[in-house]
């Protein structure tokens, strides 16, 4: 048997990223269509919206409250 073999290659897609760079994001992200980029742009826009919405007024009804 050889001693030297070489080391399986690294695990790219290990779900839990500890570097700087997350590759398993940007495989998925450069691997989408431009449509499917502005659906998820689209989702993400609307999900903020109705957040920062909700939080206005959540903060409306806290102030007429107190």
């Amino acid at each position: 048997m050889e001693q030297n073999q070489t080391p399986p290659p690294a695990i790219r897609y290990d779900r839990g990223h500890q570097g700087d760079i997350d590759y398993t994001l940007l495989d998925v992200m450069l691997a989408l269509t431009p449509t499917e980029r502005l659906v998820k742009h689209e989702r993400w826009r609307l999900f903020v919206k109705e957040a920062l919405k909700n939080a206005a007024l959540r903060e409306r009804t806290n102030s007429a409250v107190g």
